[in-house]
């Protein structure tokens, strides 16, 4: 978990990531989730099929074929 925090802490102020917690159980994905909560003040750009991981984002939008079929605002989007 040190380094991804550490390979976070280096990055551009935009993270992009395609479903970093598939294919880990709950428990194995939450320190992954931990992590990532704490890049504050960054633009996360996160691609999920897991609610958990849209627990810390300001805004979700849902996609269907391609296209915007729900906006949601606020952390409680999850």
């Amino acid at each position: 978990m040190a380094r991804l925090e550490t390979a976070i802490g280096r990055l551009a102020n935009i993270l992009a990531l395609d479903e970093p917690t598939e294919g880990v159980d709950a428990e194995t994905a939450r320190p992954v989730l931990d992590g990532l909560r704490r890049t504050a003040g960054r633009t996360m750009i996160l691609l999920t099929r897991r609610p958990d991981g849209l627990a810390f984002m300001d805004e979700g939008v849902t996609l269907d074929g391609g296209k915007i079929v729900q906006r949601d605002k606020g952390r409680q989007s999850a």
